[in-house]
């Protein structure tokens, strides 16, 4: 969009705008296989990564669609290297992210879950650790959508009812009192990049800390 205030008529080249729509496709494709696009295509998505073979081919069609676009790039920049230039994004290295982050009260945690494992890669201002998940690879993200996901799409009210229940779960699947003790003392503010399904998760709400308390039934009386 930006880069049509580049051109003097707001024109972009014909064989640039095919390649820059065939760029745009080969996005609109990985959103598909992610699930990002509506309610339908999620529980076509819950539906169909119902095991890990299935989980790690949708992983490897995105990182072809990847490739697709990454030579189409290549394309645009040899016929025009304005449009390619707003395209393209360098990838910032450790020490450039680190100077991001403004003081050591703040930590990033970046999530990436293999077919094994989920890593956490906790970024202080001087420091980077990597907490591991074992075993909470490829079942933690369809765990996910079997009881995050469908849940929500098929019983909205049933959903609401088991929030907390599956939140509880959650924090102890990744081993969320772990991670904060081993590498999270003295924080304040936290950034998160989640990975996959972990990106459908509220994290401000993740229980953290002693066993949350069961909800309270009519009339009845809490210890504070």
């Amino acid at each position: 969009m930006a880069s049509k205030d580049l051109y003097a008529k707001g024109e972009i080249p014909p064989e640039v705008e095919r390649l820059l729509e065939e760029f745009h496709k080969k996005q609109r494709q990985i959103d598909q296989l992610r699930g990002y696009n509506d309610t339908s295509t999620q529980r076509e998505m819950a539906s169909a990564t119902r095991s890990r073979a299935k989980f790690e081919e949708t992983n490897a069609e995105i990182l072809a669609l990847e490739a697709d676009k990454q030579e189409i790039w290549q394309q645009m920049r040899r016929l025009d290297a304005v449009l390619a230039g707003q395209i393209k994004a360098s990838t910032p290295n450790i020490a450039a992210l680190q100077g991001l982050i403004h003081d050591d009260k703040t930590a990033l945690l970046s999530f990436y879950t293999t077919a094994s494992d989920t890593h956490i890669f906790v970024l202080r201002k001087n420091q980077v650790k990597c907490h591991t998940c074992a075993g909470q690879g490829a079942t933690l993200q369809l765990w996910i959508i079997d009881n995050w996901l469908k849940p929500y799409l098929s019983n909205n009210e049933e959903w609401k009812k088991n929030i907390s229940r599956f939140l509880g779960e959650l924090a102890s699947r990744l081993q969320l009192n772990d991670l904060i003790a081993s590498h999270l003392k003295g924080i304040e503010e936290l950034i998160f990049v989640p990975h996959l399904y972990l990106h459908l998760i509220p994290f401000a709400a993740m229980p953290v800390g002693d066993p949350p308390q069961p909800p309270l039934k009519k009339g009845g009386k809490r210890n504070i």
